[in-house]
Formats: C-alpha cells, sequence, structure tokens
C-alpha cells in the first residue's frame, strides 16, 4: 500500500509540473526515480503527459529513459519511441541490453524499424540484429551470445586460486618465461565474468 501510495504521489507530481511547464523540477524529480517506479508513472499517465515526461527525461538522461522504456516492456516502450528519428532511436538503444533493445525495435512501425536496423547493422558486436533473427519469445532471442573472457595477471587478487610463487610464474602454472595467461593451469582460455 505505501508503495503505491509513494507511485500516486510521484504521478501526482509529475502532472503538476508538466502544467507549470517546471521542466528543470520535472527533471530533478524524474531522475531520483527507479526505472520500475517510472514505468508505472508512465504507464499512468495520459499519452501527452506520458510523451512530454518522456521527452524531458530523454534530452537530459537517455540512459535513465531507455532503462525505464525496457521496465514499460516492448509495446509500450515502442510507443514512446515511435515519434523518434531512427538516428535517436539507434542511439538510446545503445543504452540497454541488446535483448531488451531487439523487442523494442521488432515493436516499432515497419518502416522505423528497418531504419533503425540499417543503422546499428554495421556495428560488429552489438548484437541486436542477430537477436532478432531468432523467433520472439524463444531462448535464442532473449539470451546473450556473447561471452567476454577473462585473463587473470599472476599475483591478481581476482585469482580463481589465488596460488602465485612469483609475480612471472603460478605455483600450479605456466613456468618463467612463458606468458602466463592465469594463474591456474586448468582455467578455461575464455572464462565468463557474468
Amino acid at each position: 500500500m505505501a508503495a503505491q501510495r509513494r507511485i500516486d504521489l510521484i504521478l501526482e507530481s509529475v502532472r503538476r509540473l508538466l502544467r507549470m511547464g517546471a521542466t528543470a523540477n520535472l527533471l530533478n524529480l524524474l531522475q531520483k526515480q527507479h526505472p520500475a517506479d517510472l514505468a508505472q508513472v508512465y504507464s499512468e499517465l495520459p499519452e501527452r503527459e506520458r510523451h512530454a515526461a518522456f521527452n524531458v527525461l530523454v534530452e537530459k538522461n537517455g540512459k535513465l529513459a531507455m532503462e525505464t522504456v525496457s521496465e514499460l516492456g516492448p509495446e509500450k516502450g515502442a510507443e514512446l519511441l515511435a515519434l523518434r528519428s531512427a538516428e535517436e532511436i539507434a542511439r538510446l538503444a545503445q543504452e540497454i541490453p541488446s535483448d531488451d533493445a531487439a523487442a523494442l525495435i521488432d515493436h516499432l512501425p515497419e518502416e522505423l524499424s528497418a531504419a533503425v536496423l540499417d543503422l546499428i547493422r554495421p556495428k560488429p558486436g552489438g548484437g541486436v540484429t542477430e537477436l532478432l533473427e531468432y523467433q520472439e519469445k524463444t531462448a535464442g532471442r532473449l539470451m546473450t551470445t556473447s561471452r567476454r573472457s577473462r585473463r587473470w595477471r599472476p599475483g591478481s587478487p581476482e585469482c580463481p586460486v589465488g596460488r602465485h610463487a612469483a609475480p612471472d610464474r603460478c605455483a600450479d602454472g605456466p613456468p618463467a618465461g612463458s606468458p602466463a595467461a592465469c594463474c591456474w593451469s586448468a582455467t578455461p582460455p575464455a572464462m565468463s565474468t557474468r
């Protein structure tokens, strides 16, 4: 009950600040909120006010605006983005995970979606276009296709084993003089950091 009361207070404040044209105060209020709370507030605003509040936020804090769009879901999020240029959508899509961006782009009007995809395709490793190749609501669409590898230096506190004989040689690893990729010889060459 208290959470809903808090959302109601934020909603009332957003409406009041929009009526007053107090964009600086509105931006300050919006930036103090969690994306999930903003999504709830946006979903309760009439369309005109929702777009006005979103415009204020997206101009100064694209990351928070896009996190909020992700929380709204692809259908409602795409509605907020549909009035923007393909260039701006492509830029803003970089602020959220590629699976969320793929879902949003998939729900944009067809011509706008194609234009956004044309803009993001040349960028290697973007992941969005690859995810769009999978059917909606499948594991392929939801997964992250890229892996980040991690290589530990001898003596690193992040080492999974934590044993080092010397800075250039691991206790269980490569001999001195060889490139010590990791302190533990059994560590696979590419470990995920996630």
